[in-house]
């Protein structure tokens, strides 16, 4: 199982932008940000084990164990605390854009050719919490980072690409104020369920520490109240029976039970073991902000020409590389979203319900391209076709005589 600790030291290493992997048990971690080798003393690789169980002298004497006080996890926490900074991440990719074309639509009757590619970068504000619960003289440090893309809290894993240190001059970011408190208002929901437990757990404590005192005072109290009226009930027998003696013995001992005011301070200590307690079991949440980080990548727009033995037409389409998703098609016909392309001889991209083929050259032609013939009403194309010069109307060139005039008019 995955322990709290574990989680936040590969959290930890994650934001420094370093390369973890498992061996044998141990997490090694390598490429680390070298303000932190400074900062711990010693240059990475570092060899991790987080179970106390394991023995890691014996199987690697350079192994450090992680466990609350170790060196290792005292040095993250400081370093977080001390060192906050901004850093910049570029995103690599490495594809083969009509491969990826062609997984995305699949061209029936033509080809892609000539593409060139233009990249405009986006960015990702990555923000790095610390927070810190203390309660009952514990105290414990969570570690989050929250994503925002277009001032919205995305789910992003850093983890899962390719990237190195960025430019300042790459991409512009002109305020992060209001993602900023995006990525605040986003922690708090993340921490909810964690202060929940927490308060509950305390509570039951609390409670449990109050029943004891109250009971314990409760038990003081009576007794001290059963002393006085032992003395009351003294006092009146010996008031029954005329005994000055005794009722000046007993009245001493009232007034100075009543004077040194037993049962006040008994009630000002129990407040004030009340309130210690209450204050012990109060939960303590202090966040900070250790790292602000831009991570940016392209969107790649490619150009090219889509042909076929027919006709040629530019496409531009709009990749991006994260979610492996290219900008949607629509038929130039009828405007349906299509993941099948055909290109028509005039040049119209086209679905396959739309496309047609002429009549007299058999060319592949969308239904906006094509004609009826008025006299025999089959579908030709434009080059197939000719106006009268007299009725006006589109027909097949063989209804033509040398004239220009149709069969019907002539």
């Amino acid at each position: 199982m995955t322990t709290e600790i574990e989680n936040f030291t590969r959290a930890f290493f994650t934001n420094l932008g370093a390369k973890l992997e498992e061996k044998d048990n141990f997490l090694i971690v390598s490429n680390v940000n070298e303000n932190f080798e400074k900062f711990y003393g010693k240059k990475s690789p570092y060899i991790l084990v987080f179970e106390k169980t394991s023995t890691p002298e014996e199987k690697n004497k350079d192994a450090e164990l992680m466990v609350r006080g170790s060196f290792m996890l005292n040095c993250m926490k400081e370093f977080l605390e001390n060192k906050g900074q901004t850093s910049i991440i570029k995103l690599l990719f490495d594809f083969k854009p009509i491969e990826e074309i062609k997984k995305a639509y699949a061209l029936k009757n033509c080809n892609i050719d000539s593409l060139t590619k233009k990249e405009e970068n986006q960015a990702i504000l990555r923000f790095t919490f610390l927070t810190n619960f203390q309660y009952l003289n514990e105290k414990e440090q969570l570690n989050n980072s929250i994503y925002i893309k277009d001032n919205i809290p995305i789910e992003f894993n850093l983890d899962n690409f390719k990237f190195t240190e960025g430019k300042k001059e790459d991409i512009l970011i002109e305020d992060v104020k209001f993602p900023y408190n995006m990525a605040k208002e986003r922690l708090k929901i993340m921490l909810e369920p964690k202060i929940q437990k927490t308060g509950e757990m305390l509570d039951s404590k609390l409670k449990k520490e109050l029943e004891r005192i109250k009971k314990h005072y409760s038990r003081e109290k009576e007794e001290i109240n059963e002393n006085l009226n032992q003395l009351n009930r003294q006092l009146e027998e010996a008031k029954k029976n005329n005994n000055e003696q005794k009722i000046k013995k007993i009245e001493e001992s009232k007034k100075q039970l009543e004077e040194n005011s037993l049962l006040e301070k008994l009630n000002k200590e129990e407040a004030f073991f009340i309130n210690d307690e209450t204050h012990k079991h109060s939960l303590n949440i202090s966040t900070k902000l250790v790292n602000t980080t831009i991570i940016y990548y392209p969107i790649f727009t490619f150009s090219g020409f889509l042909k076929n033995n027919g006709g040629m037409r530019i496409i531009e389409l709009k990749y991006n590389p994260i979610k492996k998703e290219f900008s949607e098609l629509s038929c130039d016909c009828c405007k349906t979203k299509i993941q099948e392309i055909y290109l028509c001889a005039g040049g119209h991209i086209s679905c396959k319900t739309c496309l047609r083929g002429c009549s007299v050259c058999q060319k592949d032609y969308c239904t906006s391209c094509l004609r009826e013939c008025s006299s025999c009403s089959r579908k030709i194309c434009r080059k197939c076709t000719k106006q009268c010069s007299l009725c006006g109307k589109h027909k097949c060139l063989t209804h033509f005589n040398s004239l220009g005039i149709c069969d019907r008019c002539r």
